[in-house]
């Protein structure tokens, strides 16, 4: 059985792709390999990728999601589950959960961390350069490059009273381990469908907040974007962050690892 997720095609990492390999790894000891009759599914705006990459294969989804309302039904889908409300409703109302990245502290535990930022900023890997940092850095806020290691963005997040955060498993993984965050967004392809999705899984309502795309470049243009992006980051901090529930996130965990355990008694060889 192979284990599918998004790899940025620039060879960098991205965490909540990344979050794949360390998760699965933990629950799903040696379950693994190159052999894509069977492909699995798990954390990741991925479904579409079962056409294009393995239309022959079985594909076992595992909590992943739909990238828009464009996604279709494959016949070869095994669904376990799928991320949220709105994949489920693209899915022939298949059963949904939440995102697998719900069981981050599972793994890496943290203990009462000691928080050394009262926030901390994670942008998508996709816009992630130096003037994102330089603009929050301004600001006093903690920039995490989403394309750092999976355990050093866990450890900045733990470290941290509230993550502003544009990557979405900047926000499910703070939610994890009940970190307040704030969504953003700075650029025109966000993928707003599948925020909703995951938010409304575990019950939330959230509106997300814009913000200025911010390149590196050094010009009067980019100098005047950068000032306007600080001016809206400030407002943003004024804003009540997002904390799901601590009892329905509790049932989803619960949920997941109940799956987990009839998965891992369906396909032990």
């Amino acid at each position: 059985m192979k284990l599918h997720y998004f790899k940025p095609p620039d060879g960098t990492s991205n965490f909540g792709d990344e979050l794949n390999v360390h998760i699965w790894k933990h629950f799903l000891p040696n379950f693994f390999d190159d052999n894509d009759n069977r492909v699995f599914f798990g954390i990741g705006t991925i479904l579409r990728a079962a056409k294009k990459y393995y239309p022959n294969s079985e594909i076992i989804v595992f909590g992943a999601g739909a990238h828009g309302v464009d996604q279709k039904p494959n016949l070869n889908f095994q669904t376990i589950f799928v991320r949220g409300p709105l994949s489920s409703a693209l899915l022939n109302n298949a059963k949904f959960i939440t995102d697998p990245a719900i069981l981050t502290p599972k793994v890496f535990p943290f203990n009462n961390p000691i928080k050394k930022h009262s926030y901390s900023y994670i942008p998508h890997f996709s816009v992630a350069n130096h003037s994102y940092k330089r603009a929050v850095e301004r600001l006093g806020i903690n920039y995490i490059d989403p394309r750092n290691s999976v355990e050093s963005i866990i450890e900045d997040i733990n470290a941290s009273e509230v993550l502003i955060c544009e990557a979405m498993h900047g926000a499910i993984v703070a939610d994890a381990y009940r970190i307040p965050w704030i969504p953003v967004s700075s650029f025109e392809s966000f993928n707003n469908f599948k925020w909703k999705d995951w938010s409304q899984s575990l019950s939330l309502s959230i509106e997300i907040n814009k913000l200025h795309r911010l390149y590196n470049h050094n010009s009067l243009k980019e100098s005047i974007k950068n000032k306007l992006f600080v001016f809206q980051l400030k407002k943003i901090l004024k804003t009540k962050p997002y904390l799901s529930d601590i009892k329905v996130s509790a049932v989803a965990k619960e949920k997941i690892l109940e799956e987990v355990s009839l998965f891992k008694e369906k396909y032990s060889n």
